[in-house]
């Protein structure tokens, strides 16, 4: 969940802090828009999520705020952030509205230090190749003729080697999202049926929506598959010759 000129955009992104939405992209979109106009509050939680959203807030200027950990139910996101930072403001619930009221009439200067911006939806390049066999990282094997990657536990591949690897890697992945997908579309079928046999006219719409975008989601894919590109991959895959074209 970000904020992008004015309006508030969902992403289906990777996960930060295995959560989506997180509070970090939120915090970090919001200062790049808004700069020192931002306060970030960071209340109760589990993990260290909102820690480096804060730390952008503060070097675009704005205010940083926590919940005091001794009356948070959840002490460790704020407990992160306190550890992390110098923060601006310390505050138990009761306090937390008063607060807000009283930051949210100061007049700040807009000038501040830019914000980098990071693009969450943007892949980066990898820090390392994944072994095919164990799923760890590959290192490049020096001082041979023909280069050769070997993971920690062991596992050694030439290039082709890694390549067929993915390949397989992609072909099951495709498989997978085709299968979940087929059922996701029956699974809200049959509970837009039980909806409709309750005479729930919310329940209908809830249900149609999301097999409509699940059947849209296999239709892209299926598209997808259906170009030489693709087909070639799951050719590979499968131990099949390619088809060339004359």
């Amino acid at each position: 969940m970000m904020v992008e000129s004015g309006r508030i955009r969902l992403s289906r992104g990777p996960r930060q802090h295995f959560t989506r939405p997180a509070i970090d992209p939120l915090f970090r979109s919001a200062a790049e828009l808004f700069g020192p106009r931002v306060i970030g509050v960071v209340l109760s939680g589990t993990g260290t999520d909102g820690t480096a959203g804060l730390e952008t807030i503060q070097r675009a200027g704005g205010t940083t705020v926590i919940q005091q950990p001794r009356d948070a139910l959840y002490p460790e996101m704020p407990q992160s952030a306190a550890a992390a930072l110098q923060i601006d403001q310390v505050c138990t619930r009761a306090e937390l509205p008063k607060l807000l009221r009283r930051l949210s009439t100061e007049t700040v200067a807009m000038k501040a230090p830019p914000v980098t911006s990071t693009n969450i939806d943007e892949l980066e390049r990898p820090a390392a190749l994944t072994c095919p066999e164990c799923g760890g990282a590959l290192r490049e094997v020096t001082g041979t003729a023909a280069k050769q990657y070997r993971c920690h536990t062991g596992h050694s591949f030439g290039a082709e080697e890694v390549l067929d690897g993915q390949t397989e890697e992609v072909d099951y992945a495709l498989g997978v999202a085709l299968r979940v997908l087929n059922e996701r579309i029956e699974l809200c079928r049959q509970m837009a049926e039980h909806a409709r046999a309750g005479r729930r006219s919310l329940g209908i719409t809830h249900w149609n929506r999301l097999r409509s975008e699940a059947e849209e989601q296999l239709r892209v894919l299926q598209q997808f598959l259906a170009r030489p590109a693709a087909r070639a991959i799951l050719e590979k895959a499968e131990g099949k010759p390619e088809l060339t074209q004359a």
